[in-house]
């Protein structure tokens, strides 16, 4: 992976809704920017670091429930 990513991409790398991940987004646990020309919607894009972080996190929660 490298670069950004779109809502819907990383909904289906995720496999959680499109709008689980705007949730995700709107409550900080998961770093985007809008790159939207109009303010009017939001026209977000994570980047690679930010979903490589948030895969991370949770997945160390995971492995030490499983400990």
């Amino acid at each position: 992976m490298s670069g950004s990513h779109s809502v819907p991409a990383v909904a289906k790398m995720l496999g959680v809704t499109r709008e689980t991940v705007r949730i995700l987004i709107r409550e900080r646990k998961l770093r985007a920017i809008d790159v939207s020309t109009h303010r009017v919607m939001p026209r977000w894009r994570i980047p690679d670091e930010s979903l490589q972080e948030f895969v991370r996190a949770r997945a160390n929660i995971e492995e030490s429930v499983h400990a």
